[in-house]
């Protein structure tokens, strides 16, 4: 589906998640899309590799199950989003897009199920927010990079930064993904998000 979309570059293709690590040694991908289901280890494994060696290299996970618990422990590892195999080109087009862009990414047949596992936790204490923290917090959950949040904010692009960073900090996170689950999960976000 990909190398026929003039829109996108297949740098590399690995059967397995060793094979992919091995192939990060030496190709700089924009993102990687991480099947869950691999022959030598899951995606979620992989996904938990490719944080620690390689940082912030936006991962998109793609699964035949859209469960709440395959999804969040995806997400616990640092996956940037999770989509079914049952999307069409454009939405994992558009998925890549936002999650190489800084953005996160649920398809809809997940979102549901995250919601409903997010509900069973009890939420522990809300660090106190600023009223531009809880903006940007909405803004980030909803799936906005850094330079649309800078747009509808009419802020700069370091300012968000700063503001995350400190949000980063409040929830004790290292990444936007984690912040999203993070505070759904501790209930900060507002009803009119």
């Amino acid at each position: 589906m990909l190398e026929v979309d003039d829109r996108v570059e297949v740098v590399g293709e690995s059967d397995n998640a060793l094979d992919a690590l091995k192939s990060l040694e030496t190709i700089s991908p924009d993102v990687m899309l991480v099947d869950l289901n691999l022959p030598d280890h899951d995606g979620v494994w992989l996904v938990g590799k490719i944080r620690a060696r390689w940082g912030k290299l936006p991962v998109l996970m793609l699964s035949m199950h859209d469960g709440g618990q395959e999804v969040l422990e995806a997400l616990s590892q640092g996956a940037n989003g999770y989509l079914t195999k049952t999307v069409d080109r454009e939405e994992l087009m558009a998925a890549l897009v936002t999650v190489a862009n800084g953005g996160t990414h649920l398809c809809s047949s997940v979102a549901a199920p995250v919601l409903e596992r997010l509900k069973q936790f009890k939420p522990t204490s809300v660090p106190p927010l600023t009223e531009r923290e809880s903006e940007i917090l909405q803004l980030v959950v909803a799936g906005k990079n850094n330079s649309e949040i800078a747009q509808t904010l009419s802020l700069s692009v370091s300012r968000i930064k700063f503001h995350l960073s400190a949000l980063f900090q409040k929830f004790d996170v290292s990444d936007r993904t984690s912040l999203a689950v993070e505070a759904s999960s501790r209930g900060a976000l507002t009803s009119e998000g």
